[in-house]
């Protein structure tokens, strides 16, 4: 083949994949990279407020039905949360990638 059907060849199949791939996106198949990031930065954010608000949420109540004491309870439980989420925070994601499996800490005698 010459040069020139080569050079022809070549530019056909990118106009192809080009074509493609705007269809794709126009199907809603594939999205933009900051779009997926940014979701996912404001789903990791929500997951983490409500983890955090838990203990002020659930101490009350987990006190009064377990006969507990109610300050004590809330400062352990959100100890403990903060604890987690900043061993889960600390984990190396590579992009694309997943992390190595969080390991709960031993939680003590029941």
């Amino acid at each position: 083949m010459s040069d020139l059907a080569t050079a022809l060849t070549e530019r056909n199949t990118v106009e192809a994949r080009l074509a493609l791939t705007k269809l794709r996106i126009a199907r809603g198949e594939l999205v933009q990279k900051a779009e997926v990031e940014a979701h996912y930065q404001a789903l990791a954010l929500r997951i983490r407020d409500h983890w955090l608000s838990a203990p002020a949420r659930y101490s009350a109540l987990l006190a009064a039905k377990y006969g507990l004491d109610a300050a004590a309870l809330h400062k352990a439980l959100d100890m403990m949360v903060r604890d987690r989420l900043i061993e889960i925070a600390s984990q190396n994601i590579p992009p694309g990638g997943m992390a190595e499996p969080v390991h709960a800490a031993d939680p003590g005698p029941r």
